[in-house]
């Protein structure tokens, strides 16, 4: 953290500015507050330790506490494990969060955060507190995000060194419950929400990947409400898909439509099982082809890479996908800055083949979705070039000599 010293005030313009002062504000924040304050008139000196440091080891009740996160969404839920941590251990405490203006909806009705202060603050302000939490880099930069859990990670930058909780929270309020019942009434059909899109690439699905997902689940009588950022993706809704991004629904708005779906869909944990012949019509794909044309690289690693960037921070990405040599131009910064687990190996499938057995003879589940020809087995050469160029949507072939060729 440093200590921002403006003589003459900042103005961010439609972010808003506050008057000359000194205030505690962040490495990177600080630097843009330079940059747009006069020339001369704004400095920032580092503040060496935490002078109010907060220790789980005192009695905190009566007491306030200052955390200063400034955003963004994500982030924020990450801490309200730490928060309820905090008021359940001090109930009489104050937890007060110090957050740009476009995040505090996050925060908002949560009856765990006492009050919500506008960032940056300003030191006189701040000496109001008992204690000063710094989460700076909590997550981005930070080593322990490669091995731990974000909500853990905070935790531990908090100094809590236990969770009675880790649940994030997200309140909304009566009002905002009746009017998504109001506006999205329910039917009989089982609806299920899609974040397809997000205001960074790495919190987004791959659109070409989402599109046959959705209109599979439309063909099975699934409403789908597709989420993301306002009018990135302008699809004009159907009976059974709606596109909430050209609803001009606000951030709360949003979720409080996912209230009313039974299942929500997000990249927490993606997987590649593709492996190391991947195809794609893209720039990258023919790169790998060179490459592994003069022996620079074996495997082409398309998926894997698509999977670190559509994964949430603190997600898991899994591998099942064969993989039998070397790769090149894989996000190894995004997989570590998003603090992403990989778990790799092929299918244990002497542990699941029974168990899949038996819940298929029991009628639990039924994988036959997945086929889409049977053919006779004097056809099977001609399916291997079908699958393999992707064409007339093959996806799973069973050979059946008794088969007639028609799809299942």
């Amino acid at each position: 953290m440093h200590i921002l010293t403006s003589r003459d005030g900042i103005d961010l313009g439609a972010r808003g500015g506050w008057p000359a002062g000194k205030y505690l504000v962040e490495d990177m924040a600080g630097a843009t507050y330079i940059q747009v304050g006069h020339r001369g008139a704004t400095t920032m000196n580092y503040l060496d330790g935490n002078p109010r440091p907060f220790d789980e080891k005192e009695d905190w009740n009566g007491k306030k506490i200052l955390i200063i996160r400034p955003g963004g969404f994500g982030d924020l839920l990450f801490c309200t494990p730490s928060i309820h941590e905090i008021k359940r251990r001090w109930p009489t405490a104050e937890v007060h969060v110090c957050v740009y203006s476009m995040f505090q909806d996050i925060l908002f009705a949560n009856p765990e955060v006492d009050k919500i202060v506008s960032y940056p603050i300003s030191l006189d302000d701040a000496e109001e507190y008992h204690a000063w939490i710094f989460l700076e880099n909590v997550i981005e930069g930070n080593p322990e995000a490669e091995k731990l859990h974000a909500v853990d990670v905070v935790a531990k930058r908090i100094g809590l060194t236990h969770l009675d909780e880790k649940a994030m929270r997200y309140e909304l309020t009566e009002e905002e419950k009746l009017w998504a019942l109001d506006k999205f009434p329910r039917t009989n059909a089982k609806r299920i929400a899609i974040q397809v899109e997000a205001s960074g690439r790495a919190r987004t699905y791959p659109g070409n990947l989402m599109t046959e997902v959705i209109i599979r689940l439309a063909q099975k009588s699934r409403e789908v409400y597709l989420l993301g950022t306002p009018y990135k993706v302008k699809t004009r809704s159907t009976p059974l898909v709606r596109n909430l991004m050209i609803e001009n629904l606000s951030f709360r708005q949003s979720v409080a439509a996912m209230t009313a779906c039974d299942v929500v869909l997000g990249p927490d944990s993606v997987m590649d099982a593709v492996g190391m012949e991947a195809h794609a019509d893209s720039a990258m794909y023919y790169m790998d082809r060179a490459k592994q044309a003069v022996m620079l690289e074996t495997d082409r690693p398309i998926v894997l890479r698509e999977a670190i960037m559509a994964c949430r921070k603190g997600g898991t990405v899994s591998v099942p996908g064969v993989y039998g040599g070397f790769i090149d131009k894989v996000p190894m910064g995004a997989f570590m800055n998003k603090g992403l687990t990989m778990k790799t190996g092929q299918t244990h499938m002497m542990r699941y083949m029974k168990p899949l057995l038996d819940r298929i003879q029991n009628g639990e589940i039924d994988p036959s979705f997945v086929i889409s020809h049977r053919v006779p087995i004097d056809q099977a050469p001609d399916m291997y070039k079908t699958f393999r160029d992707k064409r007339g949507h093959c996806t799973k072939v069973v050979r059946d000599p008794w088969a007639n060729g028609a799809a299942a």
